[in-house]
């Protein structure tokens, strides 16, 4: 690749961290600058005060979902004279959805789990020039058979009979990295808590629209990591929500959290290695947690690694919430990767 040219910028805004960690990775491979806002709101000031080439945007986020996000972006867009593609991520794989998407004006439509040959191909379409003089290929992202048989063989033994976690599945949809699947199963794993709790409140106060979305962020990334059971039962209950049997829903979704659980220990007893078992753990205290993030910022802005790794361990120590366990792991999978880019934007979400 000619890293003498300037690399082209593209702004994700999408809720879920897995699918940011994902398609900034392989957006990452294929010499494609990223950032990522975790919400239609976030997503709005970062494109206002960036220069962006493309951005990719999920249908299906709380509060602001895409569709009003796009209608936000186009008034900025029509205010300032300034424009780029939208490309809309979307779980639905129907004609109908694909059809309303591009009827609302959105540039082009990707199919989540996002295969990403067409990923490739669609930066081709709305980038042109500006990313082929970065010698950008899809060969860069394509996981063969070789690579992904690679992969399996490094991934620790015990995650190979874990129940109803396809393995080979989760690997292909990382690109065939071993590194980025186990990274997509601990943030999944760190979020499960927080998710199912929101399902089970929406549920008690029969709020199934929202609900509904909640069962579809579980659904998807229970695909990207290869939850296939998960999935399914996720997506059978999205379907009660969407046609309004809210019977179907609270028959269902106890088993769902329960089956959920049962995954989320296995995964965090084998992938968090800890030091102390969680019930020694002590709840971390919100100054503590705060003069933490502060010092963890401070710390990446030197580029002291020394420190952000013995801060890091100290945050392991203790017993977090579910949002801020999902912010840890972020950070760590940031500090892996050395990008303090990435690790400061995660602070200041």
């Amino acid at each position: 690749m000619d890293t003498n040219q300037t690399r082209p910028r593209i702004l994700i805004i999408d809720d879920m961290a897995i699918n940011q960690m994902l398609l900034s990775s392989q957006l990452g491979a294929l010499a494609v600058e990223t950032d990522c806002a975790s919400s239609g709101a976030a997503g709005i000031e970062m494109f206002q005060k960036n220069q962006y080439d493309l951005i990719l945007l999920d249908q299906h986020m709380p509060d602001m979902d895409g569709y009003k996000t796009f209608e936000k972006l186009n008034e900025i867009f029509r205010e300032s004279g300034r424009s780029v593609p939208v490309i809309c991520e979307t779980a639905d794989d129907s004609a109908d959805a694909a059809n309303r998407l591009k009827d609302a004006g959105f540039a082009e439509v990707l199919v989540k789990p996002i295969d990403f040959g067409e990923l490739h191909d669609m930066m081709v379409r709305h980038l042109g020039d500006r990313y082929a003089a970065v010698g950008a290929s899809a060969s860069d992202t394509q996981a063969s058979e070789e690579d992904i048989e690679e992969a399996l063989h490094r991934l620790p033994s015990w995650l190979h009979s874990v129940p109803g976690l396809d393995v080979r599945s989760g690997i292909k949809r990382c690109g065939g990295s071993a590194s980025d699947y186990l990274d997509a199963l601990a943030l999944f794993a760190a979020s499960i808590d927080e998710k199912t709790k929101t399902v089970r409140y929406y549920l008690e106060t029969n709020n199934d629209t929202i609900n509904t979305l909640r069962l579809h962020s579980l659904k998807s990334s229970a695909r990207l990591v290869g939850a296939v059971t998960l999935a399914e039962q996720a997506a059978a209950l999205e379907l009660a929500g969407k046609v309004g049997n809210h019977e179907s829903l609270e028959s269902g979704v106890e088993a769902l959290i329960a089956h959920y659980q049962e995954i989320e220990k296995v995964l965090n007893d084998h992938l968090k290695n800890r030091r102390r078992n969680a019930e020694l753990k002590a709840p971390i205290s919100d100054e503590t947690l705060s003069n933490t993030f502060s010092a963890l910022r401070d710390a990446a802005e030197k580029e002291d690694f020394n420190t952000i790794d013995t801060l890091l361990d100290g945050l392991d120590g203790y017993l977090l919430e579910s949002k801020e366990a999902v912010l840890a792991e972020r950070l760590r999978i940031a500090r892996r990767k050395e990008n303090l880019e990435e690790f400061i934007h995660i602070l200041d979400e």
